[in-house]
Parts: structure tokens; sequence; C-alpha cells
């Protein structure tokens, strides 16, 4: 049916995400700079709704946005623990959802990203405001036990809501018809088929290089992945350890590792895709020992890349990773459960290749082609 219309539908996009401006240029987190330069085929024009970030670390992972279909709306970014500043954000509420429900009223399909308070205010305007479509994708653990209030009020309300569809990770029992399984896209499929050819050529034979990619800090799990990595010694066939991120905490951890690690490592801090595509090839082994998790983007680019997964068996992380067969699931998410898989790892070389070459078989479903095909079939459909 959307290939009947006049023209292709505008789009906005409503979202918490960091957002940067520098010399008349706008940037934003690469991750979703990516997704969004691939909606270009689909929509006529795109309006993007964000936060407006001055200088800090997380700028080192933005990236300019060149198209100039793509015009960015600043919401002023505010927070803070003390008690003025949640004064401040209470204060704002009534200007951020103004821009919101202004914007709204103008486009045809409208993409909020959540669980965030601007996708939440977008809920909450189409119980009274008729858009041809609004499509809210929750990124976060869809069947996480006590999630924060304000996670929990976004998933009930999505879940009552049936004019809004929902993309969520995973597939669950009792899914409604209006919340759809989506997969998170991470790549082109050129980029795809390269990183298969990377895979198919790797080694398990010498010392195995392991990478971590996320936030430096204890929600990702950073502190038990040092505490088991403090019990390998030169010659245990553990090679390099690339830590790629940042953080407020990452000097903290730099000092912790520098007393408790006698294997080599680095912190690269975080890196843009080149960079970061470079470090996949040369690792054997992923480890994301994260407590909290929708479905982690970095895990999917690993395993394009053929390395083999140690990661939490949060959320439907499980649904794609098969304990002993396409990688390891940590369940306890404890230094000795984590140190007792990389030693398994380390025994059982006869094995990793084929787990490798499983795990990158997940991959398919996870190029912005597929998911842009999804969108067409799943979501614009519903355009009049």
């Amino acid at each position: 049916m959307h290939e009947n219309l006049r023209k292709k539908p505008d789009l906005l996009i409503v979202s918490d995400t960091p957002m940067w401006q520098v010399d008349g240029k706008n940037l934003a987190f690469e991750p979703v700079v990516r997704e969004i330069e691939n909606f270009y085929p689909l929509f006529d024009k795109i309006t993007w709704i964000g936060f407006k970030h001055e200088k800090n670390k997380m700028r080192d992972s933005a990236v300019t946005l060149k198209n100039a279909r793509v015009k960015f709306v600043f919401l002023n970014n505010i927070g803070g623990k003390s008690l003025i500043s949640k004064l401040k954000i209470l204060l704002k509420i009534p200007v951020y959802f103004y821009r919101v429900y202004h914007h709204i009223k103008k486009h045809d399909v409208i993409h909020a990203r959540g669980p965030s308070i601007p996708a939440f205010f977008t809920l909450m305007i189409a119980d009274f405001i008729t858009r041809p479509v609004y499509w809210y994708k929750y990124a976060g653990n869809w069947e996480l036990e006590n999630p924060p209030l304000s996670y929990k009020l976004q998933k009930d309300y999505l879940k009552k809501h049936k004019k809004v569809i929902g993309t969520i990770n995973g597939y669950w029992p009792g899914q409604q018809k209006h919340l759809i399984s989506f997969e998170n896209p991470c790549f082109t499929g050129r980029e795809l088929q390269q990183a298969k050819e990377t895979a198919i050529s790797k080694s398990f034979s010498g010392d195995l290089d392991l990478l971590f990619v996320g936030r430096i800090e204890e929600r990702k799990g950073f502190d038990r992945l040092l505490s088991a990595l403090a019990d390998f010694k030169p010659g245990s066939g553990l090679g390099t350890v690339y830590f790629v991120g940042g953080g407020g905490k990452k000097a903290h951890f730099e000092k912790l590792a520098e007393e408790m690690l006698a294997i080599d490592y680095v912190f690269t801090g975080p890196l843009k895709r080149e960079a970061l595509n470079n470090i996949y090839s040369k690792a054997h082994i992923f480890c994301l020992p994260s407590l909290s998790e929708g479905f982690p983007k970095v895990l999917a680019e690993s395993a394009a890349f053929g390395c083999i997964p140690v990661v939490s068996d949060l959320s439907c992380i499980g649904q794609y990773i098969i304990h002993g067969k396409n990688g390891l699931l940590l369940k306890e998410i404890s230094p000795g459960e984590i140190r007792e898989c990389l030693v398994w790892i380390l025994e059982h070389r006869e094995s990793l290749k084929a787990m490798s070459q499983r795990v990158n078989g997940i991959t398919d479903k996870f190029t912005y082609e597929y998911y842009n095909e999804r969108i067409r079939n799943d979501i614009l459909s519903h355009l009049a």
C-alpha cells in the first residue's frame, strides 16, 4: 500500500538521544546516526528531536549527520542530583511536552525511541492527536523484573495503547498483535559480508584476544570482569584484552586494572565504526557481563566477526545465544562464573571454530536492509 503513495511520508523521531552543535554542524551518537541515515530510502523529510549537550566525553562517540533532509530539534539537556536540579526538570516538562506536541501535528509517521521522557510524551499525545502511524521502539528489556518506575509506566502504557505499533526485543508468550519483535540493525549488507569473510579466516590456535565494548561502569559488569581477569597470568592462553568505551568511572577502573591485571590490556576509549571493526577483526572472545540489557548491538556486531560471546542471560539474549553451542551464557554474572567460562574456552580449542561459525549465523537479521524491509511491511503498511 505504501508504494502507491504520491510521495514518501515525513518522519518525526522523538528521542532523548545526546546531540551536539559544533561549528555550525549537528552531531549525534554514532550508532543512532547510522540507523537514521539508513531511513533515507523510506521517508521524504525527517525531523529528529533529542537533547542538546555541551562538551563532554560522550561526544567522542558522535558523528555528523550530513543529509539536508534531516532537521535537528534540540531540547535543552538538564539534570543532576540536587533538589534544585530536579525542580528544574519539573519546570521544563511542560516545555518539552509542548514541543513534542507541536511537531507531532506536522508529520505522518511518529517514531518514539524509548524508554525515555520524550517518548512517553508521545504515548500520551497519541491519546488525543490522530496521526497515520505511531511507532514506539522500546529498546529496554521487555521482561525485566522490578524495572525503574518510568520504564514500567511506558511498558504498561504501550501494552494497552493499541493505536501505537510497538517494536520490542525478543519474542514473548502472550505478546499482543500491536507489539512486534524487531532486531536492532548494526550494519549494511556489504559490511556484514566483509565481517563474515573475516570470521571465516579467524584462527583460534594461539593466544585468544578478548574484547569488552560498552560503558566502563558497574551496570555493564565491568567490575566483575576485572575481578575475573585478575586470575589470568601471561602464558595462560589469554592474549590482549581490549576495553572499548567511556564513562565517568573509566579513570577509576583504569587505576584498578593497573593494580589487578597481569595480562596485556588496552583501554581504547570510545571508538567509531572503522576503528571498532579493526578490533572485532582481532578479537576471539566478546565478553559483556551486563546487569541490564535489551539486546546489545555490540553482541551482533562481534558475532558478525566470529567472536565467541560470553554474555549475560538477560532479556532475549538467550533466544539468540545457545549455551555451549554458539556462545556461553552467564546466569549468575559473577566473577567466578566469568572466569569458568573463559577457562572452558581456553581448554576447548577444538570446539571454538564451529562455535564461531554458528554465532556468525545469527547476524543476517541485523542489517539495515532487513530492518527497512520490516519497517515497510509491518509499519508503513498501516499508512492509508
